[in-house]
């Protein structure tokens, strides 16, 4: 079995596997700020240079990841994974997306008390916050541009946005609202 983009038979390919695994990994290994941030880098990482599936088929994953609980990164790695490679393809993307920050996380925990007091560690990570900010910015952006398409997703987004911001809407209740207007909005 081979895996070409948008096939709903996922592959069996040790080949693949590794891509898999790879790809995660060198996304989680050098991305901070976490999933939000990693999506387009993932989402260049697949869609774009190795071509594993189309970018609307990537935003159904991102949707069905996003309102799934857990950690966006490795719903996504779980998600991409399986399309791709099923269940091992799953498992796979999952640990290379967890591996390298599961090292650092040990090596922090590890020689932090040593440094936590460290000017140019406290600077360091003050000027991480705005460049974390924007990559979810960027990331949010792009998502958007090719979310929101027309006068149903832009009444989404002009209500949904504010109530999530402004009255502090559970993110659940958002996308179960959300799913519920299109499903009304935009049926056949």
């Amino acid at each position: 079995m081979s895996q070409e983009k948008g096939l709903d038979r996922p592959t069996r390919s040790t080949k693949l596997w590794w891509e898999l695994f790879l790809s995660f990994f060198k996304i989680g290994g050098f991305t901070i700020g976490g999933g939000w941030v990693m999506l387009p880098l993932i989402e260049r990482e697949v869609v774009e240079k190795k071509k594993w599936m189309e970018s609307e088929q990537f935003m159904d994953l991102v949707a069905v990841a996003q309102s799934a609980p857990g950690v966006l990164a490795v719903n996504m790695a779980v998600s991409v994974g399986y399309q791709l490679a099923g269940v091992m393809g799953a498992i796979v993307a999952t640990i290379g997306a967890v591996f390298f920050s599961f090292l650092i996380i040990i090596l922090i925990a590890v020689f932090l008390t040593n440094f936590q007091d460290n000017q140019y560690i406290q600077g360091f990570f003050k000027g991480v916050a705005p460049a974390v900010t924007m990559l979810l910015l960027s990331a949010a952006f792009n998502i958007g541009r090719k979310a929101v398409k027309d006068k149903g997703g832009f009444i989404l987004v002009a209500v949904g946005l504010p109530s999530l911001i402004i009255l502090g809407i559970h993110p659940i209740w958002a996308i179960l609202v959300a799913g519920i207007f299109g499903a009304l909005y935009y049926k056949t």
